[in-house]
Formats: C-alpha cells, structure tokens, sequence
C-alpha cells in the first residue's frame, strides 16, 4: 500500500488527530459555547438577588428575591 493515501502510517494517524482536534475545537467555540451561555444565563435569572446597602454599617445585604 505505499502511497495510498500515505506510505507513512504516523503520519495519517497525526492528520486525523489533528483533524478531530480542529473539528472538536470548532465545535466549542460554535455550539458549545452558545448552549453553555443560555444555560449559565438561565440559572442566573432563575437565582435573582436583592442587594440592599446599609449606610450606617457600611454593609450589603443579599436575599433571594421571591418567585412572583
């Protein structure tokens, strides 16, 4: 088989791991990302705060706020 596609075999095995590296990759930063955001943007609506400032005391106080 010398020369079908290569008469090097490491060198096919390379290509193809860089190729499902490159394919992988690409698929983080399109599809993955966007799902990991909407579900990071979903709990984060779901898990609202109230943040209430008291002067005197120089303090912050978060609560939950209440599901309408």
């Amino acid at each position: 088989m010398p020369g079908f596609p290569y008469s090097n075999f490491h060198q096919l095995n390379l290509d193809w791991i860089l190729n499902e590296v490159k394919r992988m990759t690409d698929w983080i930063d399109n599809t993955a990302s966007e799902d990991i955001q909407n579900i990071i943007n979903q709990k984060f609506n779901e898990l609202m705060l109230d943040a209430t400032y008291i002067a005197e005391t120089e303090t912050l106080v978060l609560s939950l706020k209440e599901k309408e």
